[in-house]
């Protein structure tokens, strides 16, 4: 029988193990059947890293799909976008995509509107001596 002190060390012996300065992996989350990450393998497209993954749910929003970047940077992916190293596929539910979609409308708005009032402000400050 394993004693407290031995389960302990074991659990420390597995966080002092080194983090990979470089991530190896491409992640994928979401509407999947079982979210998981898988070693990264150039050339490979999203549509092989979902497989992967067990395929998608009945309500997975194929169109919809969101590639994270390691940076933080979010851009749309096609299932035959190919990730990078350390990149996580991100695949909305219907309901879901439908709700970022209407976001982005409301961003594309405001982003209008300050662009518009950003340009009348410079008119009438050149016209202003």
């Amino acid at each position: 029988m394993t004693t407290m002190p031995r389960l302990v060390a074991a659990a420390m012996s597995t966080l002092s193990r080194p983090i990979p300065a470089r991530p190896t992996t491409v992640a994928v989350t979401g509407a999947v059947v079982a979210p998981s990450s898988s070693l990264y393998e150039k050339g490979r497209n999203v549509e092989w890293y979902v497989e992967r993954s067990g395929g998608y749910t009945l309500d997975a929003a194929k169109d919809g799909i969101l590639l994270i970047k390691p940076n933080g940077q979010v851009v749309r992916a096609t299932r035959r976008t190919q990730p990078g190293v350390g990149d996580v596929i991100f695949v909305p539910t219907r309901v879901m995509a439908a709700r970022l979609a209407d976001r982005q409308a409301e961003i594309d708005a405001i982003s209008r509107n300050v662009t518009g009032a950003a340009i009348v402000f410079a008119l009438l400050r050149s016209l202003v001596p």
